[in-house]
């Protein structure tokens, strides 16, 4: 179990890393299209929220499943501010301007987390728990517009929504698939 532990505090810390490694090179490259796409990809809501599905597949137990969904989230958050802080990629006041994003990470959590221990079954519940990702990644740039044209469509943005509704399909699709093989 302490492994599990280990792995949800690595997952957090690696999503924190990765967001602020993505931010600071579209500062450096000063915007570069290629840079802001992966910037749009490391702040999808979609990714931070599958962060909470995977900390609960590794835990296992609902109980504790339930704990680490908010707990990665919550170190993630924390992890990316204070580093941020810390290599002046964000203000000192980043994590007090983003209370909100605190709050939905312990709400949205205990569900996301409860979810990832159900992935674990063998059975139809398991299988549509597994789903949650794979739909969550396709239906983000679907009802954020990123994939029209206008404002927020288009551009890196366009490219990213392609990106993760290719990834959510590839990984329905591969969860449908293996829940058809192994259910023979």
């Amino acid at each position: 179990m302490r492994r599990a532990w280990a792995l949800v505090a690595l997952v957090a810390a690696g999503l924190a890393v990765l967001t602020l490694l993505a931010a600071a090179a579209a500062d450096l490259l000063d915007g570069h299209p290629a840079a802001r796409v992966v910037l749009v990809l490391a702040n999808a809501g979609s990714v931070w929220a599958g962060q909470a599905v995977l900390a609960g597949w590794l835990v296992r137990r609902p109980w504790a499943a339930a704990l680490a969904g908010p707990l990665v989230g919550l170190l993630s958050l924390v992890t990316y501010y204070v580093l941020g802080a810390l290599t002046g990629l964000t203000p000192w006041s980043g994590l007090a301007d983003n209370l909100g994003w605190l709050v939905a990470a312990a709400l949205a959590g205990v569900p996301l987390g409860l979810v990832g221990a159900l992935a674990r079954r063998r059975d139809g519940l398991g299988a549509l728990a597994r789903l949650v990702v794979p739909a969550g990644v396709v239906l983000e740039p679907l009802a954020r517009g990123w994939l029209g044209h206008g404002e927020l469509g288009g551009g890196p943005r366009g490219v990213a929504g392609l990106v993760l509704v290719v990834a959510g399909l590839a990984g329905g699709a591969l969860v449908v698939r293996r829940r058809i093989v192994t259910s023979r």
